[in-house]
C-alpha cells in the first residue's frame, strides 16, 4: 500500500553504448562496450523512439575542432540514414547534448551527407526508426601554433560517452 510520505528513489536508467572513446579522425561506428549489453548495432522493435545523452570532452589545445556524432538507422540492409546529429566546435572544456529520434510523422529526404563530412550544424530528420541503430562520429582537430611547446595541439583528443534509452511511442 503506497503512502503519501514515501518518495521512491530514482532509478538509474539508460544504457552506456560508448564509454570515454577517443573520437577517430575517420568517421566510424563508436561502440566500445565490453560488458553487457553488447548490442551493436542497437536492435529496435516496432514503435520505439530513442533518447541519447552525448558527453564530449577535449584534452590538449587545438586551435580548431569540428567533432560530431550521428545517430543512424537502417532496415537491416546496411543502407544507413541520418536520424539526428550533434556538432561540437569548442576548443576547450566539455559539452553535453541531448539527442532524440523516432517520431511518427511524414517526411521525405535524400541522404546527402557523405561519410566523413561533418553536418553543418546540429539537427534531425523526423522519421520513425528502422530496425537497427548505430552511433558514428569523427573529430577533426587543428594544431595550435601558439601553445607551449609549439604545436602541442597535435596531441589533442576529443573523447565521447553516449548513453541511450529506447522508449515506446505514445
Amino acid at each position: 500500500m503506497p503512502y503519501a510520505n514515501i518518495i521512491p528513489i530514482a532509478s538509474l536508467d539508460g544504457i552506456i553504448h560508448v564509454s570515454s572513446k577517443v573520437l577517430p579522425s575517420l568517421e566510424g561506428t563508436l561502440f566500445n562496450r565490453t560488458s553487457p549489453p553488447f548490442a551493436d548495432p542497437i536492435p529496435v522493435i516496432y514503435n520505439q523512439a530513442i533518447q541519447a545523452i552525448i558527453n564530449f570532452s577535449i584534452t590538449g589545445e587545438p586551435n580548431t575542432n569540428t567533432s560530431y556524432i550521428v545517430l543512424q538507422t537502417d532496415l537491416g540492409d546496411g543502407k544507413w540514414v541520418d536520424v539526428a546529429w550533434v556538432v561540437w566546435t569548442a576548443t576547450t572544456g566539455t559539452a553535453v547534448f541531448a539527442m532524440g529520434g523516432g517520431v511518427a510523422g511524414a517526411n521525405a529526404f535524400q541522404q546527402t551527407r557523405a561519410i566523413g563530412t561533418a553536418p553543418g550544424s546540429s539537427g534531425s530528420n523526423q522519421i520513425p526508426l528502422g530496425g537497427r541503430l548505430r552511433f558514428t562520429g569523427k573529430a577533426s582537430l587543428g594544431a595550435s601554433a601558439s601553445s607551449s611547446p609549439p604545436n602541442s595541439g597535435v596531441n589533442a583528443v576529443v573523447t565521447v560517452t553516449v548513453t541511450y534509452k529506447l522508449m515506446g511511442l505514445k
